[in-house]
């Protein structure tokens, strides 16, 4: 799934390491160590949304995850919410680690009724510390590689969501997506699906409900790496958790996120 790009511009100079492991899973349970940037929305321990770090300071997720009066808490360098220790046979990571936010962020123009601009920002309490389970996703900030990423036809989606509706999974997935023409999208929901947004296919049940706010990515190559690049951020879908789903498209918002993190950090 890697394709090369022999230039850009990353918003963490030392992002989206991905492990050999991570490369190589094709099942529906995500590897233990492949996406340290994923992040664990919690309110008192009850799981609300996913999100990625981006850098020291930021999380982004999607706007709907930010509720006004919310209490919500990041848990950063989770995989199974249901143990202390996180393992893949006799290998453990480190501990999961909380985050307090000090601060959260809607797109001004977001629509809650057509999930237009549906992306948001949380600044964390303190500085994140990166370690082997913990690290920041790559964002490509020059917008110019716009029309390429375009072009990128699959991806892969991490979150918690269930599989049926109902209870979230206590265990990171992984999903395989497929980009889709708008109109798939605008046929399903009888609402328009734009330009900023990212309509994907999906086998029935790997998306749905707790996947919110979520990281869609891909894998590219990058001045000799394999690194993994931030597409998508996880916006709505089918209540009965069938395809197709919709997914807000980072770079055409890339300018909001530079201006709030130009402003705010």
């Amino acid at each position: 799934m890697c394709e090369r790009m022999t230039s850009g511009q990353f918003l963490e100079p030392d992002c989206g390491n991905i492990s050999q492991e991570a490369l190589r899973n094709e099942g529906h349970q995500a590897h233990v160590s492949e996406s340290p940037w994923v992040a664990f929305l919690h309110d008192s321990g009850k799981f609300q949304c996913g999100g990625s770090l981006i850098n020291h300071r930021f999380v982004l997720t999607a706007a709907h995850c930010i509720i006004d009066g919310g209490n919500l808490t990041v848990r950063l360098g989770e995989y199974d919410s249901s143990t202390n220790h996180d393992c893949s046979g006799i290998v453990c990571l480190p501990p999961s680690e909380e985050f307090e936010i000090d601060r959260a962020f809607r797109n001004d123009n977001y629509s809650r009724t057509d999930r237009y601009n549906d992306i948001g920002l949380l600044r964390l309490e303190k500085s994140v510390v990166y370690k082997v389970h913990i690290q920041p996703i790559c964002l490509i900030t020059n917008t110019a590689f716009q029309p390429q990423i375009e072009g990128m036809q699959h991806f892969v989606a991490v979150g918690w969501g269930s599989s049926s509706p109902g209870s979230p999974s206590h265990i990171l997935k992984s999903i395989r997506a497929n980009r889709l023409n708008r109109s798939e999208c605008r046929k399903r929901y009888l609402v328009d699906c734009r330009r900023d947004q990212i309509c994907v296919a999906h086998e029935p049940g790997e998306s749905c409900s707790g996947d919110s706010g979520g990281p869609m990515g891909h894998a590219i190559r990058y001045h000799g790496r394999i690194v993994f690049i931030q597409v998508g951020i996880v916006s709505y879908g089918n209540p009965e958790c069938r395809s197709p789903s919709v997914f807000t498209d980072v770079m055409a918002h890339m300018n909001w996120i530079k201006n709030v993190l130009d402003l705010h950090s």
